[in-house]
Parts: C-alpha cells; sequence; structure tokens
C-alpha cells in the first residue's frame, strides 16, 4: 500500500529550514518514474485548449498523457497578449469502468509539483484504490512560476539549478500588454508594496526577538528531554538584501512570474484547467466543476478556491488541513505543531510493543527504560555543559540533527519509525564519548538500500515557496519577541523550524502580487467539502479541520485517530472508505465521523 512522506524545506540562503506547511512527497522517489523521457513536456507546444500527447516513448500501454494549457498572466487583464503555461499530467481513468470525471491533485508545498506528483505509477494506483475508486481521470499540474511552468519563478542565482532565460517571461500573443514589459521594480519602492522600510535596520530587533528563546536550559516534556538550542548570533539582513536584489532582477517585471504565482492565481488556473476539460468533453464552461484533492498547504488552495468560486466546488477532499485566515495573517502560528511533541512521546510506548525484533531500540524494562535511554543520549546535548566552542557546535549540530530527524519520521512514522530507531542506536554508540570532540558524527545518516534515480530535470527549487506565501501574506511585519517565544514553547521537537526564519523572510520580500485577495474564507459550496484531520498531526492539527468545516456550509470532518501528516499517508481503511464512498456515490459521512488507529507502525 503506498504511503507518502513530506518534509518541505525552504533552502534559503545556504540554509535548509523547514516550514509548517510540507508537501506530500512519494515514498517511492527511488523508483523509476513512469516514463524516460529526460526533460518532460520538452517537445509539447502550449495549446488554449487541452491537446494530449505522450508523456514519454515508454513501452505500450502507458496510460500517462501530458499537455500544455495557455491562460491569461494577468486574470484582471485575460485580453493584453501575455499568457501563462500550466504544465499538465493526466492519468486516465482506466477502461470499463463507469468514467466519473477528473480530480485535481495538490501535493502541497507551496511550490510543490503536481506533474511529478501524478507521473508515478504507485501514487496514481494508491489513488485509484484507497482515495477515488475507479472511474476518475487524475490530473496534475504545476502551479504558477514552479515545476515545467511558464513564466518561472527562478532567481537565477542558485548555484545547482541552470537558470532557463526562455522560460523567464510570459508568452505573447495577440496586442501588446498596456504594461510595459521591460517594467521592473526596485527593491525599496513603495511600488512594489513591500512590507517593511529597510533591510538592515532591522536586524538588531531581530536578533534581540531570537534570543529569548535560547536559554539553554534544561526542558522535559511528556518525560522526554528536549534541550534548546545555541542561540542564533547571525544576521541574514545583508545576505536577504543581495538575494532579494537578484530577484527583484530576474521576476519582478509584469510580465514575468513575480506577480501573478500568489493563491489567488493558481485557484483561477484550477477553474481554467476545469473549464478546459468541459470543452474537450463538448460540455458548455458554464457548468464546470473542480473536483480536488489537496494535501496540506494543498488545502489552502482549496478553501481559496471554495470561498472564490463556490459555485464551481465539485468534489473537494482536503487532507492534513491548514488554517487559510492565520496563512493570509501569519497569525497563530505556534498552534500548527502543538501536538509534534506528543506525538513523538508515542515512539517509546509503541516501540516497547513492537519489540527488538521490529523495534532496535528497544530496551529491557518496558516503555520508561526506553524513554529514558533517549534521555541519556539527548542529556549530553545541552550545549551549556560544555566551555569549548568547537564543542558546542558538534553539540548544536548534532541536536538539530536529531530533531530534523524525530520531526520527519513524524510525517509518516508506519515509515519512518523503524529507520529513527536504528538512527538512535547509531547516534547512541556515536556519543559514548563525554567528549563532544571525540564524536565521529559524519556517517549518522542511514544509507538507503535502493538506488535513487536522479530527478527528470532540475524544475523544483525550495524557495519557490517563500515567493507564494509570502506574497499570499496580508503583511509581512517581523515576529514579536512573544510570537517567537510561543512558538519555540510550543514544540520541543520542532522549535528549531523554520517560524521566525519564515516571517523574517517574508517581511523582506519586496515583490507583491499584481491581484491581492484576502478572503473571507468561508460560504456555500455547491457541493459538500469532505475534511480529514489527524489526531496527531505535527504540522496541521485537527481543530483546523473542524474549524474549516464549520467555515463551508454542509461539509463534514473526519477524525483519525493517527500520527502521521495527512490521512493519505496512514494505512486507515476507514479513512479510506470515507473518502472512496464520497468519490464513488458522494456519500458524505455523519457528524462526528471517526476513525480509531489502525496503523501498525513497526510492521515488518
Amino acid at each position: 500500500m503506498l504511503q507518502f512522506t513530506a518534509v518541505a524545506l525552504f533552502v534559503f540562503l545556504g540554509q535548509a529550514q523547514a516550514v509548517a506547511l510540507p508537501s506530500i512527497k512519494s515514498n517511492y522517489a527511488h523508483e523509476k518514474p513512469a516514463g524516460t523521457t529526460p526533460r518532460l513536456f520538452e517537445s509539447i507546444p502550449e495549446d488554449i485548449n487541452l491537446k494530449w500527447h505522450p508523456c514519454s516513448d515508454d513501452a505500450p500501454g502507458n496510460r500517462f498523457k501530458c499537455a500544455r494549457l495557455s491562460v491569461p498572466l494577468d486574470y484582471k487583464q485575460p485580453r493584453n497578449g501575455l499568457r501563462a503555461i500550466i504544465p499538465i499530467v493526466k492519468y486516465p481513468a482506466a477502461s470499463g469502468t463507469p468514467y466519473r470525471g477528473s480530480v485535481l491533485l495538490n501535493p502541497g508545498g507551496p511550490g510543490g509539483l503536481g506533474t511529478e506528483l501524478v507521473y508515478n505509477i504507485k501514487v496514481v494506483e494508491h489513488h485509484e484504490s484507497n482515495i477515488v475508486g475507479p472511474g476518475w481521470d487524475l490530473i496534475g499540474f504545476d502551479p504558477r512560476g514552479v515545476g515545467y511552468s511558464v513564466p518561472h519563478a527562478d532567481c537565477g542565482d542558485h548555484p545547482e539549478i541552470v537558470f532557463d532565460p526562455k522560460r523567464q517571461n510570459a508568452t505573447v500573443t495577440g496586442p501588446k500588454s498596456v504594461n510595459p514589459l521591460n517594467e521592473t521594480i526596485s527593491l525599496n519602492s513603495t511600488r512594489v508594496g513591500g512590507f517593511g522600510s529597510g533591510l538592515v535596520e532591522r536586524g538588531s530587533q531581530w536578533r534581540h526577538a531570537l534570543n529569548i528563546t535560547t536559554s539553554g536550559k534544561k526542558n522535559f516534556v511528556f518525560g522526554m528531554l528536549i534541550p534548546e538550542e545555541r542561540p542564533q548570533a547571525s544576521d541574514n539582513s545583508t545576505s536577504l538584501e543581495k538575494s532579494f536584489s537578484q530577484c527583484v532582477k530576474t521576476i519582478s517585471a509584469y510580465n514575468q512570474a513575480g506577480r501573478h504565482m500568489n493563491t489567488p492565481v493558481v485557484a483561477t488556473d484550477m477553474l481554467s484547467i476545469a473549464k478546459a476539460l468541459a470543452r474537450e468533453r463538448k460540455l458548455p464552461e458554464n457548468a464546470a466543476l473542480v473536483n480536488y484533492i489537496g494535501y496540506s498547504y494543498g488545502t489552502i488552495l482549496g478553501q481559496y478556491f471554495a470561498s472564490m468560486y463556490p459555485s464551481k466546488v465539485g468534489k473537494f477532499v482536503l487532507d492534513g488541513v491548514a488554517d487559510a485566515s492565520a496563512w493570509m495573517t501569519h497569525e497563530e502560528e505556534a498552534a500548527a505543531v502543538r501536538y509534534a511533541d506528543e506525538a513523538w512521546s508515542r515512539f517509546f510506548p509503541l516501540c516497547k510493543d513492537a519489540g527488538q525484533s521490529r523495534c532496535s531500540f528497544h530496551t529491557r524494562g518496558g516503555t520508561e527504560a526506553i524513554l529514558q535511554r533517549f534521555n541519556n543520549i539527548t542529556a549530553k546535548l545541552d550545549y551549556t555543559k560544555y566551555n569549548d566552542e568547537n564543542a558546542t557546535t558538534v553539540v548544536a549540530n548534532v541536536l538539530n540533527d536529531l530533531k530534523s530527524q524525530i520531526s520527519s519520521s513524524l510525517y509518516n512514522p508506519s515509515r519512518s519509525f523503524p529507520s529513527v530507531a536504528n538512527y538512535l542506536v547509531t547516534l547512541e554508540s556515536k556519543l559514548a564519548s563525554n567528549n563532544p570532540l571525540e564524536w565521529n558524527t559524519n556517517d549518522l545518516q542511514p544509507k538507503s538500500t535502493k538506488q535513487r534515480q536522479p530527478p527528470l530535470v532540475s524544475v523544483w527549487d525550495p524557495r519557490l515557496g517563500i515567493q507564494v506565501g509570502c506574497s499570499d501574506a496580508r503583511d509581512g511585519q517581523h515576529p514579536t519577541e512573544a510570537e517567537v517565544s510561543a512558538f519555540h514553547k510550543s514544540s520541543r521537537i520542532m522549535s528549531y523550524y523554520g517560524f521566525p526564519y519564515i516571517r523574517q523572510t517574508c517581511s523582506e520580500w519586496p515583490i507583491r502580487p499584481t491581484w491581492e485577495w484576502y478572503g473571507p474564507i468561508g460560504g456555500t459550496p455547491s457541493n459538500p467539502i469532505l475534511f480529514f484531520g489527524n489526531h496527531f498531526d505535527p504540522v496541521t492539527p485537527y481543530e483546523n479541520a473542524e474549524k474549516a468545516s464549520a467555515l463551508f456550509k454542509n461539509s463534514r470532518m473526519v477524525f483519525v485517530d493517527e500520527i502521521s501528516h495527512t490521512m493519505s499517508s496512514t494505512k486507515n481503511t476507514c479513512a479510506f472508505g470515507h473518502s472512496l464512498a464520497y468519490f464513488q456515490n458522494g456519500t458524505v459521512p455523519a457528524p462526528g465521523a471517526r476513525c480509531n488507529e489502525e496503523t501498525n507502525y513497526f510492521a515488518k
């Protein structure tokens, strides 16, 4: 059965910084993609209608089809001659079953590639079997500015990505735009709509805000000893200014991606795809409905769409629900990780129940003994115990790696808990000495037993998600000291993850979207929306699903008593059954629907 794992990293300014909304990534990334063509869409022309082409030259029987849909760059000026191109992958419904329609998928991010998600046989088989059932075409598309879309939002300053100027600008058809095609903006111009005034001046304020969370005191939560991180002493304002200056040069013109890649635009692209699908089947455009599955950030996209176009909502499943209102304001971000620590605390009784044969970190003496073994490791990672600067650096790096391993595992523990147990055993042996300078931590990462294939093409830069997230924000004020403190207190496991850094980034991001939309979220959709929320979701608490289902009339929420990010990453047949009944028969569960825990997290 297919499972997903998800960790979205915004690799910005040379640092890997995790964000609250990961994208769904296939666990089968090591497997060969469905096609063998080195570059998807390379020879496929764009068209205002859907013209399907083979995605590859694979053996006969490959069902995948690809198209490039031409849409207005600016929906506020749809006839100005500037066009964007949406790449689309379709996995057609199997023949011999009643046809039900097309379902669009978004993997999250923001910035996740829908084309990559659908162009994977394991992913689509999972959705056919457990999420939608037979009769549905599965449609993956890349949002504005990312993946194979045109124009692309690559700022041209990433050392590992080849800048492609041919994808930098929108295509031109018909009359020229009323806006100059070479119009750009200055970094601190008020026309940009930048969130603040000046970059460097706010550095001292930023350092002060960070320092309040770095006392170095020991902290126990759910019986677990989780030391705090070493204080952050650096200020990224100068680096931010340099990087953003490059983005202004390459993506801020009216005919470039920077002003046209926020969520309201992508939601409208979904409607354009639905209309094109209707035209393809000789149906009236005004009758087109959008059927959709959104994961994580994709639930924000879904809530935007349902709020903007309620009469166009078809079958909608939103899984791993984020708070769309908070997304606009960057408020209540500490609440996102409220269950992360409790989720990890369940590792210890689960390991006890699994036994030594399935959990290598198992220890005689039961749950308390396993927990104490873990605390013995983390006790060595308190930087305040060491006076040598080199030693504290080693300790800080190991602690960050440990938290990263744990945090990542919580997205899909049925896949990751066994490997994390192995990691802890290895880490324990590496930290046998009381002197951090004697620790050999170079080979802590577990070695994969399966060879990973190179990506089809370097089309995804995780920094692109920053551009979407910051464009969606109503404002981008620096986090206050109270906000930073609340975030770090909300989770010891995820306290080093990226909330404060992202807020800082957005406060400096200079490019504002041409079309801004800030709600309200909610309404009466033409069909009920089905929301799923996991009890121990590390980054999108189930209360978000409860809140969202109340905002959209006649919608339903299913509570799933599992550890993981999204229902789809569990092995919960009850939850799968609700999704299948919804897509196959239009059946929504009764209010208060609940699925008990089913997943065996240490299954062989």
